[in-house]
This record gives structure tokens, C-alpha cells and sequence, in this order.
């Protein structure tokens, strides 16, 4: 059985070559009526970073979605997500080390 409802895929850039040593929030991705989401992390140098996933209703109060990605050397990683029932998703990157962050996410509905 085939469905005639059409995927739609969202692909956002959060952070772009961002220094990996400086705290802050990503960019805020809407998620509505997504079934999934994927984080993309690329860093370079020599990072000791976390990456936490932070869910919003409101897109002003958040929460820690309890997914904590560590950034501890150069390369790419991909995380996937399933089952989020918040609307707003973000990443709150706490930095360490040196070099860029540029991070992604992409949603499918």
C-alpha cells in the first residue's frame, strides 16, 4: 500500500565553522509534524566539546532532551533521533579545546 502523502525533509545549518571553544546555542529548528531528526557534527582541531539536544514548546523555555554528544576529536559524527514530542529543537554546545563546529539538523515528516 502506497501513501500519497508526500516526505518532506528539512535541512538546516545550526552552526557554521563556529569556534568550538566558546559556549552558546545553535540556531532553532521547528519540528513540526516530524516523525525524526538527525544531528550532524563536523569539528575540527582539537576539540573537547559537548553537544546537548534541547527541546522547546514554547521556543523560550527549554529543556535538556537528555542526549549529550561528545565532541573529543576532528571528524564527523551523526546522531539519530525518534519519538521527540517537542515542537522547537536546538543544540546547547559547551565548548572546550580548539578549532570549528558547523552542525546540522535535519528533520523528515
Amino acid at each position: 500500500m502506497s501513501s500519497d502523502l508526500p516526505i518532506w525533509i528539512q535541512n538546516v545549518e545550526v552552526f557554521s565553522a563556529a569556534n568550538i571553544a566558546t559556549s552558546a546555542n545553535s540556531t532553532v529548528v521547528d519540528l513540526s509534524d516530524s516523525h525524526t531528526f538527525a544531528v550532524q557534527i563536523t569539528a575540527t582541531g582539537s576539540p573537547s566539546a559537548t553537544a546537548q539536544v534541547q527541546g522547546s514548546n514554547d521556543n523560550v523555555n527549554w529543556g535538556s532532551d537528555g542526549s549529550s554528544i561528545s565532541i573529543s576529536s576532528a571528524g564527523t559524527s551523526i546522531t539519530n533521533f525518534n519519538d521527540r514530542g517537542y515542537r522547537y529543537c536546538r543544540i546547547a554546545l559547551t565548548g572546550g579545546g580548539t578549532g570549528t563546529i558547523t552542525a546540522y539538523i535535519s528533520s523528515k515528516r
